[in-house]
């Protein structure tokens, strides 16, 4: 199998000749993000679903990640609103011990049914996490509607432990929300926040209390299925352009699997952030809005 995936290293956060982008505030912007953004039903397995869509132009649907909601999505969104109509939407019920491949089926099948309900006949593609994977196999199942993705934190299969396992199940049946957990926030600190922007403190607390009224069952039960899925075997008939976002703090098992998907794409290309964390469209949204628009607007624009 042939590829065309080619590495790109990002520049540093403001280079020469580029003014600093003024900072996101997110409360005004969640704000103003919940102000403007209009609601829709869509109906998929004999249920309806709901999404939300926010600003004009091009198709932008946005799938992820493991825990939190799409407000961690909304100040990259909100800077990409002018160029795309960026899209939320909510995901098919994950119950427990449900197979991971039917349900990343069901859920690339969700997304075409809300593509279908807005009348929309080519769709872009942001993931994150079992978004991206979710993204993946969207890619596979529907070639001639979905034309691109920008993928981070993506695994085409997620290698997990036994001890991981262990714990994903055990995690499947508690009650409780994961700010409940005993050291979850001390996880957080550790892994997320070096990464977060000083000049707005409050973002960390943001994201505590987005991720943290998460049920813990939901999130062990969406993290058992990247490790149920396999989609390995899909990955060379997946022709359409992917961008793979790397970043810092990715860890030996994930920068593994950013290889995989590199290495088995045939149109991937990777940009590599510097001192953006595994969370890049919450903690530097202007950057990942940046390689949104070169991938998806101007290098189409210049192969027209």
């Amino acid at each position: 199998m042939s590829t065309t995936s080619r590495v790109t290293e990002n520049p540093k956060p403001d280079a020469a000749g580029e003014p600093c982008p003024t900072p996101l505030v997110w409360r005004q912007v969640l704000t103003a993000v919940h102000e403007q953004r209009e609601e829709f039903t869509f109906a998929w397995g004999g249920r309806e679903l709901h999404g939300a869509t926010l600003g004009s132009g091009r198709p932008l649907y946005f799938l992820g990640p493991i825990a939190g909601g799409w407000e961690l999505f909304a100040l990259t969104a909100w800077l990409l609103r002018e160029e795309f109509r960026c899209t939320f939407i909510e995901l098919p019920e994950l119950r427990y011990a449900a197979d991971a491949a039917t349900y990343v089926t069901a859920s690339g099948d969700a997304v075409t049914a809300a593509a279908d309900s807005l009348g929309d006949q080519t769709v872009a593609l942001f993931g994150a996490s079992l978004g991206g994977t979710i993204a993946l196999q969207t890619l596979a199942m529907y070639p001639e509607r979905f034309e691109a993705a920008v993928l981070i934190g993506t695994a085409a299969r997620r290698r997990l432990t036994l001890m991981e396992r262990a714990m994903l199940i055990w995690g499947g049946l508690l009650p409780g929300r994961l700010r409940q957990l005993p050291g979850w926030k001390r996880v957080l600190e550790q892994n997320h926040r070096h990464w977060f922007p000083p000049f707005d403190q409050s973002r960390w607390q943001f994201l505590l209390q987005n991720l943290g009224e998460t049920p813990i069952a939901l999130a062990a039960r969406r993290q058992s299925v990247l490790g149920g899925v396999n989609l390995r075997e899909q990955l060379p008939g997946i022709t359409q352009p992917v961008l793979i976002v790397r970043t810092e703090g990715e860890g030996r098992i994930l920068t593994e699997h950013q290889k995989e998907l590199q290495q088995g794409l045939p149109s991937a290309e990777v940009e590599e952030m510097r001192n953006a964390g595994q969370l890049p469209y919450l903690t530097h949204p202007h950057r990942v809005a940046k390689l949104v628009r070169r991938f998806l607007v101007e290098k189409r624009d210049s192969s027209d």
